[in-house]
């Protein structure tokens, strides 16, 4: 199958090569037609197998490349997990954060200074989503500055790719929905691992007001992610349900994920209650200047929705939607 977005899925952000250019590797036939090959001793993700789906979502290092496998030849990938061989297209490959692994040596060694940062992983098929519980992050070295500040460029990156599909749907262009969903995917994806990243970070060295600034990105990511559900489709509204909920289970299987919704839920409701109780208004707010009565009821009134949809009726929502995948997944699929 076609992949379903433009090259960029899978390659580091401009000024970040994640990719040899070195002419002597090039005699195995990798570099022909495509100036962004990827080097031996990179990782890699597998996505979007279809013949082979079990596999999506294993992390392998790429340690050759067969021109003789259609279509267009194939890299052969070292899986970490079991040290198979296994040959898969490049458009089925992700680069993967080669954040603490040392100069490669052999041939396709991307630079003499030592391996570069690439990408966090992105999926390129709307169901072969990321766990982020995944990605090799060894437990002795953390993640530097540099790490946290390629992964906040890779989800603008994102964003702006996301934002820029929604507007040529907006003025009337055919955006397919694996194309939306697909995009939508990759950003909350790569948002999840920079946040998981970030937190790692603070948790062994001071941030800086630039890491301030990178941790403030949220109300962008918000604002992104409204912009697209206010067009999505109802096919991709179910299809984004679906594809975060098996991204929730793959990281953090059916138990525990029930088990963080619930205990978010009765958190929420907790703070509710002691809110409540312990002061006169519900709703925290910025002070009103009193005025006409009808305007005072509408601010609060607006104020008690929002704050109940946030704090009640999302996590709710969220819960009911792991229930129901998971009622379809145990009882209704092992039925056809």
């Amino acid at each position: 199958s076609p992949p379903l977005h433009p090259a960029p899925c899978g390659v580091a952000p401009s000024g970040m090569s994640a990719v040899s250019t070195n002419d002597e590797a090039c005699d195995d036939g990798r570099s022909v037609g495509d100036d962004r090959w990827f080097a031996n001793g990179v990782l890699v993700q597998l996505c979007g197998l279809r013949d082979e789906p079990r596999l999506n979502g294993s992390t392998g290092e790429v340690v050759g490349f067969d021109r003789a496998a259609p279509p267009n030849g194939c890299y052969r990938v070292r899986l970490q997990a079991t040290g198979n061989v296994c040959q898969v297209q490049k458009r089925n490959l992700l680069l993967l954060p080669n954040l603490f692994a040392t100069q490669v040596g052999s041939i396709g060694a991307a630079s003499s200074t030592g391996t570069p940062v690439a990408a966090p992983p992105t999926p390129q098929m709307p169901i072969a989503l990321v766990p982020v519980g995944q990605q090799p992050t060894p437990p002795n070295e953390p993640p530097t500055k540099e790490h946290v500040m390629a992964c906040r460029d890779n989800v603008e990156q994102n964003m702006a790719m996301l934002q820029g599909l929604c507007d040529l749907r907006q003025s009337g262009e055919e955006i397919s929905r694996d194309i939306m969903t697909g995009m939508y995917s990759r950003l909350t994806t790569s948002y999840d691992a920079f946040n998981a990243l970030l937190e790692q970070f603070t948790k062994t060295c001071d941030p800086d007001e630039e890491v301030f600034e990178a941790a403030a990105m949220a109300d962008a990511f918000k604002k992104c992610e409204e912009h697209y559900f206010r067009i999505r489709s109802w096919s991709e509204v179910l299809l984004d349900e679906v594809n975060l909920t098996h991204q929730i289970f793959k990281s953090k299987g059916v138990l525990g994920a029930f088990k963080d919704e619930a205990a978010a839920v009765v958190e929420d409701i907790s703070d509710f209650a002691t809110q409540a109780i312990g002061t006169e208004e519900v709703v925290p707010g910025p002070e009103v200047v009193l005025g006409p009565a009808w305007g005072l009821v509408s601010f609060v009134q607006e104020a008690v929705v929002n704050w109940v949809k946030e704090k009640i009726a999302d996590p709710l929502k969220r819960a009911w939607h792991l229930l129901l995948y998971g009622f379809l997944m145990c009882f209704i699929v092992p039925l056809f």
